[in-house]
């Protein structure tokens, strides 16, 4: 090959041919081309454009071989680029994915990067956005249709995209300007990307389940369950001051803002008017229909949220966006009850079926949309269910042992038929309802060998027996463990919809849901009720911390004598109809 005058410019595009040609002198040139992408922030502009204006028609030689020249491509920053370069910048990395699917992982990252904006540090040294909020939205935009150009062209690495949107996703310590971003252009993304709409909606839920266990159940509550019946506002207010107060306040703006985000564009995806400043941000096509907005959302729902109990806030966006549609509503109750009834043969399973008990019951209990007629349809369901759950097991076989895990689904649908019932008897009875309920046979599993009330949480126990008691449905204070023993529950105790703090949607939440409200001639006793297991809870654990400090003093030899039992509780039993009070100790009258 005959050399080059030595006056005559060789362009980046020669270069690249008689480098993939194996010329000596080309390979040399390749490598100074290479390095010189280190060196483009300290030149002036006019130098920095004559430069990348060569690289920018060179996408179509950039095969397996110019690894090392790809990557200094990729690894520049965009903002390096001149204003007027930069759509074509955005062409040769496209052409680069597109012709040569050897980098098209890399072109991926390149661009899925970029949803992160980038961040400077302030003079009190915290990081803050290095751009304006049009800068940034011109390089969003930039990032958005690579993406978008490689799914329509290469569908088949829909999945890859998907991978680095998970990847990439900011670290929990991350700011909360950098997770706002990052969560606001994966709903953008889940415009155009349809083939991977329900997994960005899975990411974007997953990592939001991340940050509310993060932030916990409040820490003024207890295992008893007492706050889920709270009646007393000041209570209530002090409750929610106690969890302000305990909860990371940068944890909770992420949480919030997220929250805010997405409920603002399933609005938008509905045709419901929302504010200026957050249409601003969003790229709502139209072409997506609210019906595959639901579905994506929903799905994600259902798959990170039936094993998460220890979630507070996310687990009102299923309260949300049930709340749009009647028929909605009727699908996510729907979807629980078949994932509930399901057979199972692995643990998962079963804690998603457990699950799905839960937030069926909160749904009936809570959701204020749902009246009283289609609450009834699904407690009369659940009742027969677990029905006829005894009947397979056995109704009064001594070989069954009561407690087990094995049981935990039945545990749960009891706890949440209890839980649901106890929030709308009061509406059941005002549609004189109550006598379909007698033929329910609520008796037949509560009294069964399983002892579902004993495992129940405390509060919901005894709330149901008095509710129970008053209606004189079934008799069942006297199935109450006498102490609050503590023993491994069959079923992880889970309270969605309890309380809602975060700021910026609590408007928008609060509307959706039903406090606890029982009728006035039960309302003092199932106050007491309640009461009582929040210091039976109380006297308990002081009782195990005088335990721990008189453990040295012990005799480990002696048998512990049983402890008599108490009389309140025949007291109370006692004030049931039907029922003849005495005195504990007197001898019982057998006639």
């Amino acid at each position: 090959m005959a050399a080059a005058p030595e006056n005559q410019t060789i362009s980046a595009r020669d270069v690249i041919i008689r480098f993939s040609k194996g010329d000596v002198q080309a390979i040399l040139l390749y490598k100074k081309i290479c390095n010189a992408f280190d060196l483009v922030d300290k030149w002036d502009e006019n130098a920095s454009r004559q430069f990348l204006t060569q690289i920018l028609d060179i996408g179509d030689l950039l095969d397996n071989n110019c690894k090392s020249l790809v990557e200094n491509i990729i690894k520049l920053k965009w903002t390096k680029v001149p204003m007027d370069l930069r759509m074509r910048w955005r062409n040769l990395l496209c052409e680069i994915g597109v012709k040569h699917v050897v980098h098209l992982e890399k072109i991926y990252q390149c661009a899925i990067r970029a949803f992160i904006p980038e961040d400077s540090v302030n003079e009190k040294g915290e990081s803050c956005p290095a751009l304006t909020e049009d800068q940034q939205a011109e390089l969003f935009g930039m990032a958005h249709s690579i993406v978008n150009q490689l799914l329509i062209v290469i569908p088949v690495s829909a999945k890859m995209a998907s991978k680095m949107l998970y990847r990439y996703f900011p670290y929990q310590s991350s700011p909360v300007f950098k997770i706002t971003a990052y969560v606001r252009n994966l709903i953008n993304a889940s415009e155009y990307a349809s083939l991977i709409r329900e997994e960005i909606w899975g990411i974007i839920i997953d990592n939001l389940v991340n940050f509310d266990s993060l932030i916990g159940r409040d820490t003024s509550g207890d295992d008893s369950g007492a706050e889920i019946f709270m009646l007393d506002e000041d209570e209530e207010n002090s409750r929610a001051s106690a969890v302000m107060e305990e909860c990371n306040p940068d944890h909770m703006a992420k949480l919030d803002q997220a929250m805010r985000d997405i409920i603002d564009y399933v609005h938008a995806s509905h045709s419901i008017e929302i504010d200026d400043d957050a249409a601003a941000w969003m790229h709502c096509s139209g072409k997506v229909e609210s019906e595959s907005v639901f579905n994506a959302i929903h799905a994600a729902l259902m798959r990170h949220l039936l094993t998460a109990p220890s979630v507070r806030y996310v687990s009102f966006l299923w309260l949300f966006i049930a709340s749009l549609k009647e028929e909605y509503t009727e699908r996510v109750l729907s979807s629980l009850w078949e994932c509930l009834i399901r057979p199972f043969s692995l643990d998962g399973e079963a804690k998603k079926s457990q699950g799905a008990a839960s937030y069926l019951s909160a749904f009936i209990a809570r959701a204020k949309y749902i009246d009283i007629r289609m609450a009834q349809t699904y407690l009369a369901r659940m009742a027969a269910y677990l029905c006829s759950y005894v009947d397979r097991v056995g109704l009064s076989s001594r070989t069954i042992v009561p407690g087990l895990s094995h049981h935990g689904v039945f545990y749960a649908m009891a706890n949440a038929f209890f839980l649901a019932f106890s929030f709308r008897y009061r509406e059941i009875v005002k549609i004189g309802g109550l006598d379909e309920v007698r033929h329910w046979g609520i008796a037949r599993f509560i009294h069964s060998s399983l002892d579902p009330l004993k495992y129940s949480i405390v509060s919901v126990g005894r709330c149901f027996a008095a509710v129970s008691r008053s209606l004189q449905l079934v008799y069942c204070n006297h199935v109450l463990p006498v102490t609050m023993n503590e023993f491994n529950r069959p079923f992880d105790p889970c309270h969605p919809f309890d309380a809602y703090f975060l700021q910026k949607t609590v408007s928008l939440i609060t509307p959706l849901t039903r406090k606890f409200s029982p009728m006035k001639e039960d309302a003092d006793n199932l106050t007491r009720e309640i009461s009582m297991a929040r210091v039976e809870k109380k006297k308990e654990e002081e009782s195990a911390i005088d335990f721990l400090e008189d453990d040295e003093d012990m005799d480990y030899g002696s048998p512990k004598p049983f402890a008599p039992l108490s009389s309140g509780l025949f007291t109370v039993y006692s004030t049931s109809p039907g029922l003849r009070p005495f005195q504990s100790g007197s001898p019982m009258d057998m006639r």
